[in-house]
Parts: C-alpha cells; structure tokens; sequence
C-alpha cells in the first residue's frame, strides 16, 4: 500500500484536510466533505472549481451577513461553503415540499469528522438527522488514482433516497478543455430558461449530444446558463486540456447513477454572490436525471427508461469512484 499522509490544513479560509500520496496532493473540506482540490504533488494545477466569492461558516456568521455575501439565506447555506466535488445527499436539487432540508441535502453543508481509517486510506463520516442518514467516505491514493469509496446507512429502516456525485469542474483547466461522455441521449431542462444556450427548443427537448457537452470558451462574449441531463452508455467522463496537457478521468456505477447531468454557467447569473463573473461546469452522475426537487409523476420511478430511485436496504450500500488525474 502506497504511503499516505493525513494533516489538518485551511482551504479558502476554511478547515480542511490535506491528503498527500507519493504522485497527488488532495484537500477535503471539513464543511460540507467536498473534495476541493486535486493536484499533482509536482505542480498546483487544480481541475476541480473555486468560487470567485468567499467562504464562511455558515452556523458561525449572522444570517444578514450571509443574505448580503450570498444573496439568500437559505443558499447561503450551501454556497458558503462549496467547491470542487460535492455530494447531494439525500436530495439533489430543492427539498420536496414539507421537508425542511438544505437545498442538495445536508451532507454539503454538515461538518465532517476524520474517522477511524486503514493504513493508505482516509475515512471522513458524518450524520444527517434530516436524513435519517450515516455516511462514510474513504479516500485511498494509488499514484494518480483515487478510489473514493462511499457507505451510506439509514438510522431507521431501508429508504429510498436521491444521490448525486456533483463534480465541478473550474478555470483555468476548464478553459479549452474538451468534455467526452459515453451519452446517447440528452434533454432540455423540464422549465423554459431564458438563459440557456437551448431557450429556442422546448422543454424536454431532444438536443445534439456534442451540443449538450460542449462548454462555451471564457473568450464567449454571451452570457449563458443551463442544466440539461444525459442518459449513459458507460459510467465515465473525461476532460482533457491539451494546452496544460492535463486529464480528469470519473468512473462509477453504471446501474446507482445511470443519468449525467450537465451544468453549465457561463456569466449569466448576476444576483449575489455570481455577479455576472462566474465560469463553472457540472458534470453530476446521479440517481434522477435533473436537480428539480420532488419529480413529477411520469419522472418519479423512471425517465427514457432508465430507474430513477435509489434503495438504501436496512444494511446499507456503498459505491465506488474511481478518480484519475494524468499529466502527459
């Protein structure tokens, strides 16, 4: 087992700790769990997105602060604290109406503990009381591989719950990079956006694969966002930079996250805290095909024939991601 070492360090202002193998250095935030940055122990190119705003602990600052940096309160909660790779869990997307959870679910926004791990591996768990969920991530580093192994265990009995794993992928190495997806098949968002770089088609419009995967260039003078989904023949993405000759490779469970959804943020939100100057792209395997809280009926158990539930038996269930970051 490759040597592995685990300290306490601050990532934008904010705890974190700092995973160093002998080929990546990898930060996981204590808020939240997300997995903010992945580099090479050779270089501080980081593929995983850094908000232009600031963080702060949410339980820690005044909701007017909060309002002001963030626009809303209730976002706020999530927005001041993201970055990088973030889990939604046991929602993604808006609660279902009478629940009174975070939007996306309380695993970003709960605080993490290091937990008990093997020799080669980090363990981080959290609660969620909301939930009714445990969780465990464990983080194991072979070279430039990562295996993200996640255990999810319902408090009270089997539940059928909505996960997505919400990668987010940032400037500078979003910026040229090419994005590439087994898809055969992609959909407009379910509501009109005007924003969108599809406001011409309708909802739920069929659109061009390469279409939905491309990225508008930072040098795109339009102001553009949107979130449409694909379905998956294989469980994988990758980005490529040719420019930083750099890779980010995702692989998972085909059969527990079959829809890859798509976000793209090109400079069109301008209230709090984007500000018209943000570039981000999401690219979220998940268990639903969009973030649009509680699914209407005909998307409730399926969508262009894939399931769109996901089952946490009373034992509990685990999924593997597979993480590489290669550098030509």
């Amino acid at each position: 087992m490759a040597a592995l070492s685990v300290g306490r360090t601050v990532h934008r202002g904010m705890p974190a700790w700092e995973l160093v193998g002998n080929a990546l250095r990898v930060k996981v935030m204590e808020i939240g769990g997300h997995i903010a940055s992945i580099t090479h122990t050779t270089d501080e190119i980081n593929p995983l997105w850094q908000p232009p705003w600031p963080s702060m602990d949410f339980e820690a600052t005044s909701k007017e602060t909060i309002a002001s940096v963030y626009g809303d309160v209730k976002e706020g909660q999530l927005l001041s604290s993201i970055c990088g790779h973030n889990v939604c869990l046991d929602r993604f997307g808006a609660p279902w109406p009478g629940e009174d959870r975070p939007f996306h679910g309380e695993a970003g926004v709960s605080r993490w503990t290091l937990a008990p791990s093997t020799e080669g591996t980090a363990a981080f768990s959290v609660t969620l009381p909301l939930a009714g969920l445990a969780m465990t991530r464990s983080l194991t580093l072979r070279d430039t591989k990562i295996e993200l192994r996640t255990h999810v265990k319902p408090l009270a009995g089997p539940r059928t719950i909505e996960w997505c794993e919400h990668v987010t992928i940032g400037d500078p190495f979003l910026d040229g990079a090419t994005i590439s997806a087994a898809i055969d098949g992609a959909w407009n968002w379910p509501e009109h956006d005007p924003a969108s770089r599809f406001a011409h088609l309708p909802p739920l419009a069929t659109l061009p694969l390469d279409d939905a995967l491309a990225m508008p260039p930072a040098s795109d003078p339009r102001a553009v966002g949107d979130v449409v989904t694909s379905r998956l023949l294989a469980p994988s993405f990758k980005v490529h930079n040719a420019a930083l000759r750099k890779t980010l490779v995702y692989t998972w469970n085909l059969s527990s996250f079959p829809f890859l959804c798509l976000w793209t943020q090109h400079r069109s939100r301008t209230g709090a805290p984007w500000h018209g100057n943000t570039r981000s792209r999401g690219l979220e395997f998940s268990s639903k095909p969009f973030p649009e809280g509680k699914p209407p009926a005909e998307r409730a158990e399926t969508f262009m024939g894939r399931p769109t539930q996901y089952l946490v038996p009373a034992e509990g269930r685990e999924e593997v991601v597979v993480i590489e970051w290669l550098s030509e």
